[in-house]
Order: C-alpha cells, then sequence, then structure tokens
C-alpha cells in the first residue's frame, strides 16, 4: 500500500468497507470515502484527496462512531484517482477503555450471581484483548 514503508501498527489489522464522511478539524468542507481497515490504534481510508501528514481529521463514519485521528501516512493509488490514508486514531483510545470497564463490570456480576447460561460462561471466556477487538469492530462498522 505505501511504497517504501514497513508495517506500523503492531496490532492486527481489520478488513472493513465502510463509507464515512471527514473534515480537517479546522475546515468545515467535507469529503467523503471508505475505510479499508482498522486496528486498535489506526484506521485506514481511501479518498480523493490527499491530507498531508500531521492532519488531524474528524472522520464519520456511516452508522458508526465519530473519531480524530491523524493523518501518520499517504499514497496515491496505482488508478490515481485517490489517496489511501494510514490514519492514528486519537479519539477511540478512551472510549473503548470506559466501554471495556463497563462491559468487564457487567460480566463480573452475572459471574457474582453464578449465572450457568451459555451466554455468560462465552463472555467470561472472552479475553480482554478480543473484548477490545469486538468493541472497535462493532463501533466502526462490519468486518469481513
Amino acid at each position: 500500500m505505501f511504497e517504501n514503508s514497513k508495517e506500523q501498527r503492531s496490532e492486527g489489522r481489520n478488513v472493513c468497507d465502510v463509507d464515512f464522511v471527514c473534515h480537517v478539524i479546522s475546515s468545515c468542507e467535507r469529503w467523503f470515502g471508505r475505510a479499508l481497515d482498522v486496528s486498535d490504534n489506526g484506521i485506514g481510508l481511501t479518498i480523493q484527496r490527499k491530507f498531508e501528514c500531521g492532519t488531524k481529521l474528524v472522520i464519520s463514519i456511516t452508522n458508526g462512531p465519530t473519531l480524530i485521528a491523524e493523518v501518520m501516512r499517504n499514497a496515491h493509488t496505482d488508478d490515481g484517482y485517490y489517496w489511501i490514508h494510514g490514519c492514528k486514531i486519537l479519539s477511540m483510545a478512551k472510549t473503548i477503555g470506559r466501554k471495556i470497564h463497563e462491559l468487564e463490570s457487567k460480566i463480573q456480576k452475572v459471574i457474582d450471581r453464578q449465572d450457568k447460561s451459555g451466554v455468560a460462561l462465552a463472555c467470561a471466556s472472552i479475553t480482554r484483548d478480543e473484548l477490545k477487538k469486538l468493541l472497535l469492530i462493532s463501533r466502526i462498522g462490519r468486518a469481513r
């Protein structure tokens, strides 16, 4: 995707294919595009405009959350019509952490009640990292 560059994300990517609209924090001009992939800390975007590295974007995912992300890398697509941007998610970490804490608390309450239902047992077996990825994917859109 990016010429002469190594992988920057420390965690795996989840392929997604969702629409978004974005704008630079200091501007109201909107741009439409598609999210290509997402990880715990990053998102890959394709759009018909180049944003310079360091640009902070407000990204509103269709039927999903609004993110604030910083462009870390960019590259022209082979067809020359689009730009691919590798962005670092700035606003999701606290939101995800708060949601994970809420879910962990709910799961612990179910376990404390010694609820033997399949759902409680399944939830209790999910690791923190798996839960974090599930939350991120469900908030950003459908993964394939």
